[in-house]
């Protein structure tokens, strides 16, 4: 009877602190936030991208075909990749403890 209280009184704890799992608001902002990430990244191709990042390149006045282009369109990528990752890092998984219960194993006759 104790062990069912206390983990009753963990679980409201829990709920007042913000780590009640997927239906807290953090986790749903997570989830949201991952969903845009996809809807969006669907939006273009993969030419239509580096079509955009030429274009940006060149707005900046580099030529196609050179060194110093190249190097443009190889910053803007992994800039690219570095927002991404920042993105996934905002999981709402990677700043909650984690709890793992384990039961008695013992067995008795």
């Amino acid at each position: 009877m104790l062990e069912f209280l206390a983990r009753d009184t963990r679980k409201r704890e829990n709920a007042r602190s913000g780590i009640a799992g997927a239906g807290s608001p953090r986790a749903l902002a997570g989830i949201a936030l991952a969903a845009a990430t996809l809807l969006l990244a669907g939006c273009q191709t993969a030419a239509e991208v580096r079509a955009n990042d030429e274009a940006r390149c060149r707005s900046y006045g580099f030529r196609l075909g050179t060194d110093a282009f190249a190097e443009c369109l190889q910053r803007i990528d992994l800039d690219r990749r570095a927002e991404f990752r920042a993105a996934s890092m905002q999981s709402p998984m990677w700043d909650r403890p984690v709890y793992v219960y384990v039961r008695d194993r013992r067995h008795h006759r």
